[in-house]
C-alpha cells in the first residue's frame, strides 16, 4: 500500500477509537448520573466527567505529538498557551468540584454559572486535555549554542 492510503486508514481507525470512546463514555456517565440520583453523591460523576473530558482532549491532541516524535529538533513547551488557555480551561473543569467545597465562600459568584451550564465544562475539559498536548512542540536544531 502506498503512503496515503496507510494514513487513510489510521486516521480513519482513530476515529472509530475516539468514537468508541465517546459512546463507552456517554453510556458511564449515565449510569453514574442514576448513581448520583439515588445515592445523592456527586462527587463519582464529577470526577469522572472532569477525567473523562480532559481524556478526550488528550485523545485529540495525541496525532500532533505523535507526528513530533518523528522530527528532529529540540523539545519546546508553549508556556503562554499553556497558562492562557490551560488554567481558565482547568479553573471551569473543576468549578463543581469547587462549588462544594469550603473554598467557594471565597471565590467570585461567576463560578455558579460555570456549574449550571453543561456545555461549557465538558468543552472546557477537551480544550484544557487538547491544550496540554498541543503546547508541546520541536524546534529545529539550528539554535546557536552559547556556553555560559
Amino acid at each position: 500500500m502506498s503512503k496515503p492510503y496507510i494514513r487513510l486508514i489510521s486516521y480513519f481507525l482513530y476515529m472509530v477509537l475516539v468514537y468508541f470512546v465517546l459512546i463507552k463514555g456517554d453510556i458511564i456517565s449515565r449510569e453514574l448520573k442514576q448513581y448520583t440520583a439515588s445515592t445523592y453523591n456527586p462527587y463519582p460523576a464529577f470526577i469522572f466527567n472532569i477525567i473523562f473530558h480532559l481524556f478526550v482532549g488528550l485523545m485529540l491532541a495525541a496525532p500532533r505529538l505523535i507526528s513530533l516524535f518523528k522530527r528532529p529538533g529540540y523539545w519546546k513547551y508553549d508556556w503562554i498557551k499553556f497558562f492562557a488557555v490551560g488554567i481558565p480551561a482547568f479553573y471551569v473543569i473543576i468549578s463543581p468540584l469547587i462549588y462544594f467545597s469550603p473554598v467557594s465562600l471565597y471565590l467570585p459568584r461567576f463560578t455558579y454559572l460555570l456549574f449550571y451550564s453543561s456545555f461549557i465544562q465538558p468543552l472546557s475539559g477537551l480544550i484544557f486535555g487538547y491544550i496540554l498536548l498541543s503546547s508541546f512542540d520541536k524546534r529545529a536544531n539550528d539554535r546557536i549554542n552559547i556556553p555560559l
